[in-house]
Formats: structure tokens, sequence, C-alpha cells
């Protein structure tokens, strides 16, 4: 299994554009930044990195991001 952190941009009715070398994979987990667009994902699927926009990441590296992005994200208040 391999991690990517990949950066994708907000296109037309809000849909989220990836880079090419990420359209036709299959995450087998992502967890989304929650201000930043930015995704840290995880799939079995061959994966060309650019170093730009999609990055390589070592399970130590992806597994700190994701707790980053879990406490980027607000806490719901009622």
């Amino acid at each position: 299994m391999a991690f990517y952190l990949v950066k994708y941009m907000i296109g037309n009715n809000n849909e989220y554009v990836y880079p090419n070398s990420v359209k036709r994979v299959i995450w087998n987990s992502t967890l989304y930044h929650s201000s930043e667009n930015t995704m840290v994902g995880e799939t079995d699927d061959d994966v060309q990195p650019d170093g730009t926009n999609v990055i390589a990441l070592t399970p130590d590296e992806a597994e700190k991001l994701k707790k980053e992005y879990l406490s980027s994200t607000p806490e719901n208040e009622e």
C-alpha cells in the first residue's frame, strides 16, 4: 500500500479537479484538510508522483499529516 499527498483545485460547480496522474485511482482511504485543497490518500494503484501536486509519503509522514488534518477540522458546536 502506498500513501500520497494530493493537491487539487476547485472547478466549476465546486467540483474537485485532481491532477491527471490520480484521476482514475481507486483510494482505499482519503482524508481531506478542512481549509486547504489537499488530501492524504492510501492506494494499491500505481501512481506517478510529480513532486508538486502528487507527493509520495512514507507511512509515518502520512500518519502525521492525518493527525494534522483531523485537528484542522472545526468541532461541531451545538
